[in-house]
């Protein structure tokens, strides 16, 4: 009344009273009083004001709450933009402009674009700030909620601990701060399956709010929903069923009906519907909230997958209730085929969409990162390969191939991505900082930290790779070429008799077992199934003009598991070197190979037709499996009966088919080997002297080729020495020096000098490089973020819960590696073991034109899968580093015929100038028909079959 409208004091008030109306929940009110402000402002001030950011901050925040998340976005980066523009670095409104932007992004689904800001945040804080300063706290809580939903469940647990126990020290117990911190922490403890402590602390927040907030405050309705979404975990349905329609009731009479709280109250209510039985009312909650997603986010909105993902499997168990033998009907209804058409849509946008995130998530992120997030939407694979299965849906199987595959190269292709920036003077920099902190980051693993300096340690390490990430980005103008999988260019790269098999372990639901039954915590199957992949032929039923794509079930894959552990049992894995195998051992190892052949090849052979060359990529188990190795039915060979499947067709592996994709390497320039054998684990470990430095000397460190010898595996225990390794080194640099002459130097690292310093210091100095010595995996009691359960019913995942005493979300190339000189040593004085590198460290090297990798991982002590994983890793961590090629020893080969296959395959692939895959299978071949004085089989498989090729395989 005193004043013109347009007077400061005016609009100041204004802002107290929309500040105070937000908190009341009346986002309406506030919206309305703080456009006026931003009109006046905007005609009585110049656009860069203070005043003008802070009413535009304010406007944005109350926009995203009523929904409105693109207003706020735009919003937010007009204040990021002149606040850059006009004030330092450092300065608290410039950082808090970051963190608005940063939320939205997150809404928007720009994850990588929200880490990115919110960690420049909490740098900044954690700098200028006491630790417990509550903008220190907001700049962790809101970290978490982003790296939440990149799939780091247990990094998110680390800081909202930690803001949890700030606030509870210097906070009232009512107050909004601690309350959001109650409920921040209680959410990423319901995803790690913690169900009962979710519910404490959410009753907690409960308690309170209701003392304190009116009935339809949001605050109020959030602890509602909590407790409820615990109560529904632990089987009080009914209790959760009445919070949540209260919740639903609130949030329809004070939320615009777009609003992402109004969906998430739906989606609630509707999983509580449903385990109660009320099937109907649940699926139109469902439908209400995907049409809502679809016209308000984008199509690669992380919500918008969660609600196709729900509808999706709503839908294939309502079509399997309607198949024949399910009802007595003997043809599906037109309102099945209607909804099993529908069903297919839906799981093949987000096919698409997931593919479309993880290519992104290549381009923003740090390798691990790029994994984590890969095996986050994993789940989405493995409803699409559920459903494809289940109803024989085959327009399903190019999306999910294309999403399988681009999954499976996340690391590899994260690796080649950041190499193109490798000719700029930044990037040697940031590779030597990246080994320094990934040196740090071993040294906690290997000491079993739980504390917060693993979490900094590891964020710290991926910075750097983001950062080299970005280089490789400016670099290449954007360009991701080589990232995009497609499946008629990998068709146009094949020859008329060659075909490609991906094997693909997924999680299988039950949608006939689930329909009929209220329940939402049915447990899917473990199961296989491979994709064959021909290029067209004239005769054939092509899916596109240039392939031919055929999805092949296997079906589960426990009884895969136990075929694998057959053939190896009966190979003599584990046996002490000289111990000869016996003829019923010689015909268990065929039998047991052929049951193995039955259950993953033979029902490949249709969809193969005459292919003779087949491209494999393998998962889970089957990482421990030479594939080439297996007998073939001797039916099919006559009297060939030790004829394998080496013999009948070229089998090239490869980690990962973007290999297929890629750009051919140059070739290599130098020439020099570096052999290394013998170690003294018990000894103190010697660096390269300066004549072994200078012998490899005489070009640029750009070439290493890797033959890696793993022999034995320890993680807590001593290692035994190795007494032929060195014997095996020399003679490998005898026959080097042989064939090679003095244009090419060698150098042989024995005993101390074989040594974890002598590998990096030489390594990249080297076209030629073999390593024999120990390998060692992790215990199964140590979890990683990949070792993840599938979805559930409501499309999330449910992740297993990392021990207290275990390091929480560990890469799984961190629990594996080599052992060299001094491994058996106390730690050292910065706490580390002097003489192991992990798979990690091994990424970091500089191998760029390596051309063979050669790993023997022998100890399958820790469990198949682990120690599958870990071969996969080593294998993957070579080729990272840049390695054109990996050779793998599935187990611990016999000395003699080690070094025979090896001296073999060297002189074939020096002398004979034979491509790596064809003088690996004739030397592997001429040590199987090696005869003894006596006339008779010389070695048995154990002693050939190991070894097995993956990469470029000329």
């Amino acid at each position: 009344r005193a004043l013109p409208n347009d007077h400061p004091d005016v609009q100041r008030a204004r802002q107290g009273l929309a500040a105070t109306m937000q908190d009341l929940g009346d986002l309406r009110g506030a919206r309305a009083l703080e456009e006026q402000v931003l009109e006046v402002f905007t005609r009585t001030l110049p656009d860069d004001h203070p005043n003008m950011q802070w009413a535009r901050s304010a406007l944005a925040t109350t926009l995203w709450r009523l929904g409105d998340v693109e207003g706020a976005r735009i919003l937010y980066e007009r204040v990021l933009d002149v606040r850059s523009r006009t004030l330092p670095a450092d300065h608290p409104e410039l950082i808090r402009a970051q963190a608005n932007l940063a939320l939205v992004l997150n809404l928007l689904g720009d994850l990588a674009g929200a880490r990115l800001l919110q960690e420049k945040v909490l740098e900044v804080r954690l700098r200028t700030l006491p630790d417990d300063h509550v903008e220190v706290q907001y700049a962790r809580g809101n970290l978490a909620s982003t790296i939440q939903s990149l799939g780091d469940l247990a990094g998110a647990r680390v800081l909202l601990e930690k803001v949890l126990e700030v606030f509870s020290r210097t906070l009232p117990d009512n107050h909004p701060d601690l309350q959001l911190a109650r409920g921040s922490l209680a959410r990423a403890l319901f995803w790690l399956g913690d169900y009962a402590a979710t519910r404490a602390l959410y009753e907690k927040a409960l308690e309170i709010s209701a003392r304190t907030l009116p009935d339809d405050h949001p605050d109020l309705q959030r602890a509602r929903a909590g407790v409820a979404a615990a109560l529904r975990e632990l089987g009080e349905l009914a209790n959760a069923r009445t919070l949540q329609e209260n919740v639903l009731e609130v949030y329809s009479r004070t939320l615009p009906d777009d609003h992402p709280e109004l969906q998430n109250a739906r989606l609630n209510l509707a999983a509580t519907l449903h385990a109660l039985g009320d099937f109907d009312r649940a699926r139109e909650l469902e439908e209400r909230v995907l049409d809502v997603r679809l016209r308000a986010l984008p199509d690669d909105h992380p919500d918008l997958q969660a609600a196709r993902m729900t509808v999706a499997w709503r839908l294939a168990a309502r079509v399997a209730r309607s198949q024949p033998g399910t009802t007595g009907k003997r043809e599906p209804s037109a309102e099945s085929l209607g909804e099993k058409a529908r069903c297919a849509e839906l799981v093949d946008a987000l096919c698409r969409a997931q593919t479309a995130a993880a290519r992104e998530g290549l381009l923003s992120s740090s390798t691990r990162e790029a994994e984590a997030r890969c095996e986050h939407i994993g789940g989405s694979l493995d409803l699409a390969l559920s459903i494809a299965s289940s109803f024989a849906a085959r327009e399903l199987d190019r999306a999910s191939f294309v999403l399988g595959e681009t999954t499976r190269g996340a690391a590899l292709a994260s690796a080649t991505w950041m190499r193109r920036a490798a000719n700029t003077p930044r990037y040697k920099e940031l590779v030597e900082e990246l080994r320094a902190r990934s040196d740090e980051l071993a040294r906690l693993v290997q000491q079993g930290t739980t504390s917060e300096e693993f979490h900094r340690a590891r964020t710290s390490r991926e910075s750097v790779q983001r950062e080299l990430v970005a280089l490789s980005r400016e670099v290449s103008g954007g360009q991701s070429s080589g990232l995009d999988f497609d499946c008629d260019a990998l068709a146009t790269s094949l020859a008329a008799d060659d075909a490609i098999v991906a094997y693909r372990k997924y999680a299988r639901w039950n949608f006939s077992s689930a329909a009929d039954t209220a329940a939402t915590d049915e447990v899917p199957v473990d199961s296989l199934c491979a994709f064959v992949l021909r290029p067209r032929g004239d005769t054939s039923p092509a899916q596109s003009d240039h392939v031919v794509l055929t999805r092949v079930e296997l079906g589960p894959i426990a009884p895969i598991e136990g075929a694998v552990r057959a053939w190896r049992q009966s190979i003599g894995v584990g046996l002490e070197r000289g111990v000869s195998a016996s003829v019923a051992q010689i015909d268990a190892t065929r039998l047991s190979g052929e049951a193995l052949r039955r259950l993953v090849f033979d029902p490949l052979l249709d969809a193969l037709g005459g292919a003779k060359r087949v491209v494999v990529a393998l998962d889970d188990v089957l990482h421990l499996v030479s594939i080439d190795s297996l007998p073939l039915d001797p039916k099919s060979v006559g009297r060939q009966s030790n004829a394998c499947i080496g013999d009948r067709w070229r089998i090239d592996t490869r980690c990962t088919l973007l290999e297929l994709l890629a750009a051919p390497a140059p070739p290599p320039h130098a020439t020099a080997l570096v052999s290394l054998g013998g170690a003294s684990f018990n000894s103190a470990p010697l660096a390269p002297s300066d004549e072994e430095v200078a012998a490899v000397q005489g070009v640029e460190p750009t070439a290493v080729e890797t033959a890696a010898l793993l022999r034995g595996s320890a993680w807590e225990r001593g290692f035994g020495p190795l007494t032929y390794t060195g014997l095996e080194a020399r003679e490998v640099a005898a026959l080097h020096d042989e064939v090679r002459g003095d244009d090419a130097a060698s150098v042989v690292l024995e005993k101390r000098k074989a040594s974890r310093a002598s590998l990096e210091e030489l390594a990249p100095r080297a076209r030629w490089l073999h390593v024999a010595t120990h390998g060692w995996f992790a215990p199964e009691s140590i979890r990683t973020w990949s070792d993840r359960e599938p979805i559930d019913a409501r499309g999330g995942l449910v992740p297993r819960q990392s021990g207290e005493d275990q390091v929480r979300g560990m890469s799984p190339m961190l629990l594996c590696g080599l052992a060299l000189a001094g491994a058996n040593l106390p730690e050292d004085a910065v706490g580390r073991a002097p003489g192991l590198i992990t798979a990690d460290e091994l990424s970091t090297l500089d191998l760029a034109n390596c051309e063979l990798a050669v790993l023997s991982a022998c100890d399958t002590n820790v469990g198949e899968r682990r120690a599958g994983q870990g071969v996969a890793s080593m294998q993957r961590a070579l080729q990272m580093a840049g390695a054109r090629s990996v050779i793998t020893s599935l187990w611990k080969v016999p000395d003699e015929a080690t070094k025979e296959l090896m001296i073999d395959f060297y002189r074939r692939l020096w002398v004979r100038n034979e491509p790596k895959w064809q003088a690996l299978w004739e030397a592997k071949k001429a040590l199987r028909e090696a005869k003894d004085e006596r006339g008779e089989l010389k070695y048995t498989t154990r002693d050939w079959a190991a070894w097995v090729l993956t990469g470029t395989p000329d």
